[in-house]
């Protein structure tokens, strides 16, 4: 009704949801939740202390991910920040677009390929880092078949859409540990709105 009436889609948010999405890729790969909730109960196993106090050293694992590759899906206003961050750190970035047809480049050095080379790029991806948004052509894009395709211990990073990966594969990934960690912004269900008493004991 209004073919005249211009409609701007505002980024204001971008950066914000960028540093919360690279702040959850570092707890994955070094393990932060875990060492702070050990340290709260006082279980030391995981440290280098626990010989020490006459107990066995279990490592707690990391990755580092210097000279680690990272697919960002969803290579827009937020995919670009995270990439500035991720090469910070001497990541090597790519990104996927799905409005483009052809590979290029950017101004940041990163190589952006159409979604048709997702399968082809996933087996060389320490990390899969999604920021898309939820439509019916990206709800269940990463199922048990792409996840398989990462490399063993693989991190996954999720700031866009729950539902764009398939919760119980995903959940299956990780508890088999084939995957090393994921760092969620986002789920699958939420309490409904303006119903306060179903919300005060949704599960997760």
């Amino acid at each position: 009704n209004y073919p005249t009436l211009p409609i701007l889609t505002l980024h204001h948010n971008a950066v914000p949801t960028a540093e919360t999405g690279f702040s959850l890729l570092l707890a994955a790969a070094k393990q932060i939740v875990r060492a702070d909730r050990e340290l709260r109960t006082g279980n030391w196993s995981g440290s280098s202390f626990a010989h020490q106090l006459g107990g066995v050293e279990v490592k707690m694992q990391q990755v580092v991910l210097r000279r680690k590759r990272i697919l960002i899906l969803g290579y827009g206003r937020i995919g670009r920040s995270v990439a500035m961050a991720c090469k910070g750190l001497g990541m090597e970035v790519l990104g996927i677009r799905n409005r483009i047809d052809a590979e290029y480049e950017d101004d940041l050095g990163t190589k952006v390929y159409p979604l048709s080379q997702l399968d082809c790029l996933l087996p060389s991806c320490t990390v899969l880092f999604s920021t898309l948004p939820g439509t019916p052509q990206t709800r269940g894009l990463l199922d048990s078949r792409r996840l398989a395709l990462l490399p063993d211990q693989a991190i996954v990073v999720n700031i866009g859409r729950g539902a764009v990966f398939v919760e119980q594969d995903l959940f299956q990934a990780l508890e088999s540990k084939r995957l090393f960690g994921a760092g969620l912004d986002v789920w699958w269900s939420y309490p409904p709105k303006n119903e306060p008493e179903k919300a005060k004991n949704w599960p997760p």
